[in-house]
Formats: C-alpha cells, sequence, structure tokens
C-alpha cells in the first residue's frame, strides 16, 4: 500500500509538472493584445465605428478616414471616457444630433501638446543658421516689404509654433544687424516694419480662437529664456499675453489640410507633429502639396519622429538630419 501511495504521489508530480510546462508554453507563445485590440474590446456595438467615420465625413465634411487607425481609436476612447460610455451607437447618436457633439469630437481630434520652442536646437538652428542666410541672401533674394518672408505653420493648433516662429525671426533680424555692423535700438515700430509674414493653420476654429487671444501659462514657456519672455510677453492675472506687435505678424486661418485650397509661394513650411497620424497614402498626398506651395530652393520643417515616404524624397532634400529641416527640389514631374 505505501509503494501504491508513493506511485501516486510520483505520478500526480508528474502530471502537475507536465502540466504547468505546457501552460507555460501556451502563456509564452500567446501574443500580447495589441492597444488597437484592447480598446476594440473595451467598446459595444463595433459595427458603428465605420458609421462614425462615415457621419463625420457626410455630414460635417471632415474626412477621418485619413487618420491612421490606432490614432483614431485613441480618441474614440477619449470621447468614450468623456461621455461615460463605451457604446459606439450612443457616441454615433451623440455627434448626429448635436453640432457640440461633432466638436467634441473635432476637438479630441486635433488638439495635440504644444508649447512654445519646443525641440530647443530647432529654434536655435532656425535663428543662427537657416534665418540668418535667408537675411544674408543666400536663397539670391533679401526679404523685402514688398518681397517679404513668407512662412506657414500647418496645423498650428493653439498658436505657441507661429508665435515662437515669429520671435525667432526677430532675434535672427537682430544678430543679422550686429553681425553686419548696423546694430539697431530695437522698437516696437521697427519690429513691426520687419519684411516677414506668417500664416498659420488648423482645422479647428476652437482652437484658432484660443491662438489669436495670445494667452498662454506658464507651464507653456518652460522652453523660453527668461529675456525672451520679459521682452515679448506681458504677465497678467489670467496669463502670459504676447506682444502685440508679434501677434500682428500672425494670420490665423481655418483649413483642412486635405480639403482646402492651399496657401502658395512660402519660403518656409513647418508641419510638426502632425502627419504621423495620417495614412501613407494621405502622407504622400500632403507632402507633395507642401511642394507645390513652396518657393524654389526653400524649406520644409517637419516633427523629428516623422519621415518622408521613399516616393516623396525626389522633391525634397535633407539638410539637417537631426531637426529633420529639408529643402524644395526643383523637380521636374515630366522628367526633363
Amino acid at each position: 500500500m505505501r509503494k501504491m501511495g508513493k506511485l501516486k504521489v510520483s505520478i500526480d508530480r508528474k502530471i502537475s509538472k507536465a502540466w504547468i510546462m505546457a501552460h507555460e508554453t501556451q502563456s509564452s507563445t500567446q501574443k500580447p493584445k495589441t492597444v488597437n485590440e484592447k480598446i476594440m474590446e473595451s467598446l459595444q456595438h463595433p459595427e458603428y465605428l465605420p458609421k462614425i467615420k462615415a457621419l463625420l465625413r457626410d455630414k460635417y465634411g471632415l474626412d477621418v478616414f485619413q487618420y491612421r487607425l490606432p490614432y483614431f481609436l485613441r480618441r474614440i476612447s477619449m470621447i468614450s471616457k468623456k461621455l461615460n460610455t463605451t457604446n459606439l451607437f450612443e457616441i454615433y447618436n451623440h455627434i448626429q444630433k448635436s453640432h457640440e457633439g461633432y466638436l467634441d469630437f473635432l476637438n479630441t481630434l486635433t488638439i495635440h501638446v504644444t508649447e512654445f520652442f519646443r525641440d530647443k536646437s530647432l529654434w536655435d538652428y532656425l535663428r543662427d543658421e537657416l534665418f540668418l542666410k535667408i537675411l544674408g541672401g543666400a536663397t539670391g533674394q533679401q526679404p523685402t516689404r514688398q518681397n517679404p518672408y513668407r512662412i506657414w505653420s500647418a496645423g498650428c493648433s493653439s498658436g505657441q509654433e507661429p508665435y515662437s516662429l515669429a520671435i525667432m525671426f526677430v532675434e535672427a533680424y537682430k544678430k543679422y544687424t550686429y553681425k553686419s555692423g548696423r546694430p539697431m535700438t530695437w522698437s516696437l515700430n521697427r519690429i513691426k516694419a520687419l519684411p516677414f509674414q506668417i500664416i498659420a493653420s488648423d482645422i479647428n476654429d476652437r482652437i484658432l480662437l484660443t491662438a489669436q487671444e495670445g494667452i498662454y501659462s506658464e507651464k507653456t514657456l518652460k522652453n523660453a529664456d527668461p529675456r525672451i519672455i520679459r521682452e515679448y510677453f506681458t504677465k497678467e492675472e489670467d496669463g502670459y499675453h504676447i506682444s502685440p506687435i508679434i501677434k500682428e505678424k500672425v494670420t490665423f486661418k481655418q483649413l483642412d489640410l486635405f480639403k482646402g485650397k492651399f496657401p502658395v509661394k512660402f519660403h518656409l513650411v513647418t508641419c510638426r507633429n502632425v502627419v504621423i497620424y495620417f495614412t501613407k497614402d494621405q502622407q504622400r498626398i500632403l507632402f507633395k502639396r507642401f511642394w507645390d506651395s513652396l518657393l524654389p530652393k526653400t524649406n520644409m520643417v517637419i516633427g523629428k519622429s516623422e519621415l518622408l515616404p521613399i516616393e516623396i524624397n525626389k522633391y525634397f532634400k535633407l539638410i539637417k538630419l537631426s531637426e529633420h529641416v529639408y529643402e524644395r527640389k526643383d523637380f521636374d514631374e515630366k522628367g526633363k
């Protein structure tokens, strides 16, 4: 009987060990779920996802089919939390029945984290190299009041980037006059007369109102030098107000990058941390349209996490790898 008992214990241990090994093997070979899969599992009535996309396109003219699925699902998840529902049918009805529902989704879709002088090394490069070369006539023609240096900030959100561009251009002009032996006493009127213009666009007209107000929290200025803050901002009870002269140099406009008519004849286009959310096909379309908007041998800046599709390399030449700054090529589409 003792031998039978020992034999049973031995068999039970072997079975347990075999089960554990088999379970561990199964667990190790099972792929972890992706973020997309987890979000989809958390939502009820997933068949309404394409219906929401179609509703936004057909009723409001917002083509969200151009966005990559992971980005779109994260935005759906944010709306779900805001409305306290995981039911896509309810989210569909919220968007369909009220314009506020559409605006809620638009805000969720288009608002990104932004701040003044994000990626400091880029702003140093623009001020100390690119803008100085432009002011020195490196492109063959110095900016004048009749032919100003034109910048387009595409996907400008709440305005920190176009205002940063304006400030850096003024700072570059100060350096240029000093290096050329013509140091000036700078006044607001002198800044107002500087030959540059900035167009800043975004699809979200709500966020453009914030940009036009030009009032910002201290947190958004964490990358700004204290001297820059003193010279270009006024601290009030409701936040830091951008200088009225800098505000005058920036014109804001509502624009859908895939439907609206693009402005043209720019010397610089910046579109940072925007195209990463679009599909590869839409990125190709967008970069080609930026090429059309630029003058010959001018520049484009994209985000540090973004890359040009291979097919677009024939349109642009990389001139500053670390900052993702490109130069427009004089490309003849007929092959000539």
